[in-house]
């Protein structure tokens, strides 16, 4: 799924992302982080955190 929004079913607030991480070449070992490209938000209803990762930059 390319040049799309990212959504999601739940309220919160985005307390971190990153997305400088370059795209890589399937089976590379060539990464910076685990998490590459990545979304972190707090779910206002448990106070625990959602993790997207391994997005596609932009």
């Amino acid at each position: 799924m390319y040049f799309s929004f990212l959504i999601t079913d739940v309220s919160g607030k985005v307390i971190a992302a990153y997305d400088e991480e370059a795209d890589i070449v399937p089976g590379s070992e060539e990464f910076i982080s685990m998490e590459g490209n990545y979304v972190y938000i707090k779910i206002d209803e448990t106070g625990t955190y959602l993790l997207l990762n391994h997005l596609k930059k932009r």
